[in-house]
């Protein structure tokens, strides 16, 4: 499910269905990804997704056609439908570095508006990786998906100066992936 994005477009070929219904990934979670279906396919979605209908996810990855065998259930009174993967597939441990529990001063300045290097929010880390780490997230933070965060670890005034993607957030934490170091080229991709 690493190769579904938010935003991409996706068909459902289900057993009970007559012909694909279109969808979007709206989100992916593991192995579920809630997908959003097609206005015009609506009515035929309703129809023949009961609950846990079987079937297949079908995208393209890459030029290749890739069709994961699952079972999705519609969302009561939303045109959203929830699929999960259930064909074995074996899913990647999810934190593939260690963390180390680590408090120490951060700042983020989010690169994805005009605001960038206006906007500098002070908060702290939670955790650290050698691939990112978890902040707490700090009030005025919108939907940034490319951060420079700047660490202050101990008592020393020069930053560590990084790169990132928001890669998870919610109330009160986000998660940064690291992509380079903000005077290099990128270090993962």
């Amino acid at each position: 499910m690493r190769r579904l994005r938010a935003g991409q477009p996706v068909a459902l070929e289900l057993d009970s269905a007559t012909g694909p219904v279109p969808c979007t990934v709206l989100a992916v979670s593991g192995a579920v990804a809630l997908l959003s279906v097609a206005e015009s396919a609506l009515p035929r979605a309703a129809g023949c997704i009961a609950n846990s209908s079987r079937g297949f996810l079908v995208f393209s990855d890459h030029g290749a056609t890739v069709a994961l065998r699952g079972a999705a259930s519609i969302v009561e009174g939303q045109p959203i439908v929830r699929f999960g993967v259930t064909d074995g597939i074996q899913l990647p441990e999810r934190r593939a570095a260690n963390r180390t529990a680590i408090e120490t001063r951060a700042v983020i300045v989010p690169l994805d508006d005009d605001r960038a290097e206006h906007a500098r929010l002070e908060t702290r880390t939670i955790n650290v990786s050698s691939l990112g780490f978890l902040l707490q997230r700090p009030a005025g933070l919108d939907r940034a998906e490319r951060v420079r965060v700047e660490l202050y670890p101990g008592h020393d005034a020069t930053p560590i100066k990084v790169v990132g993607e928001v890669v998870r957030s919610d109330d009160t934490t986000v998660a940064v992936e690291l992509v380079a170091a903000a005077d290099q080229p990128s270090v993962r991709r």
